[in-house]
């Protein structure tokens, strides 16, 4: 009876001590990254299918896609806080929430979502120095890129080839072109994704073509070929796994290297 006790004891201290810490699981790549950037990693027990950075993290448990999560692996990991961009069912933030998780749902669309992550993450897990730290940083990668001069240069930027789909108003990438003091040619498209026509691309010829998928435009493409920025080889290419697309820690360096890309090739 006494060794019964001992283990119950044991038992109730252990789950005390568990759910006493910060229990994390993140379905975003980008607050995933976040997470560890600010000194926090130890704190994340499960994350998305599609969190792959830094390295480290890949040797946490899957708790389901991006948005996605898989009830009942994220409930067997004992979180005490889900944090993701969305929902794809919303539903199932209630369903966390009865069971005493709390969960905080934003998009980053922009510098303003970001640092609105870096000081509740700096609340949550008591890093504010960290936060602080890393607020600076962004407001000094933000001053270098305003002080950049405007380029009129028009940007066309492909999300998709099969249906050939570009990143209009309000989009991820149009705020990316946006910062980087160009123009987004499709910027009076209806739609955030624009689903367009080859008649379309044709009578908005781009100055440069940014091919955020993988492979790349042939210039022997009886249509891509006809486009004078895949000609002049005027297309960046190779950045599907590229930070310029996933808006954490690593956002703003990399919109000015593609910047420094853009200008150097207009030099050539």
């Amino acid at each position: 009876m006494k060794k019964l006790l001992l283990s119950l004891i044991c038992c109730l201290f252990a789950d005390l001590a568990l759910y006493g810490n910060d229990r994390i699981v993140s379905l975003s790549p980008a607050l995933t990254e976040l997470v560890w950037h600010l000194k926090q990693g130890e704190t994340l027990v499960g994350r998305s299918s599609a969190c792959q950075y830094p390295n480290d993290v890949k040797q946490l448990p899957i708790a389901g896609n991006f948005g996605q999560p898989q009830v009942e692996k994220v409930f067997s990991l004992k979180p005490t806080w889900i944090i993701a961009n969305d929902f794809i069912n919303p539903q199932m933030a209630h369903r966390f929430r009865q069971n005493g998780i709390k969960v905080d749902l934003r998009q980053i669309r922009d510098l303003e979502d970001y640092c609105w992550w870096v000081r509740k993450i700096g609340e949550m897990l008591s890093c504010q120095k960290e936060a602080e730290k890393e607020l600076k940083r962004i407001g000094f990668l933000e001053q270098k890129l305003k002080q950049k001069k405007a380029m009129p240069l028009k940007i066309l930027w492909v999300v998709s080839d099969r249906p050939l789909m570009v990143a209009g108003p309000g989009s991820l990438p149009d705020q990316v072109i946006s910062m980087m003091k160009m123009n987004n040619v499709a910027k009076s498209v209806p739609n955030e994704y624009f689903k367009c026509s080859w008649e379309w691309i044709l009578r908005h010829q781009p100055d440069w073509i940014v091919w955020s998928i993988p492979g790349k435009p042939e210039k022997n493409h009886r249509l891509w070929g006809k486009l004078k920025a895949v000609r002049n080889n005027r297309v960046i290419i190779g950045i599907v796994d590229d930070p310029v697309q996933c808006p954490g820690p690593r956002w703003l360096d990399s919109i000015l290297r593609l910047r420094t890309k853009l200008e150097q090739g207009e030099l050539r």
